[in-house]
């Protein structure tokens, strides 16, 4: 799997749907399931649960 160079930066303050239009390129010729773990951070900075 590859990234494409317009992807956005992960981290803390973001847009909820600021993965939304990512790109990926599947390179093994096979299918690939791709599964998100968010992690959601408050204004505080303390974390929550993660969820898929």
């Amino acid at each position: 799997m590859r990234a494409h160079a317009g992807n956005a930066t992960t981290g803390n303050g973001l847009s909820a749907n600021v993965i939304s239009s990512d790109v990926f390129t599947n390179t093994t010729g096979s299918p690939l399931i791709v599964v998100y773990d968010i992690v959601p951070v408050s204004t505080d900075g303390c974390e929550g649960n993660t969820v898929q």
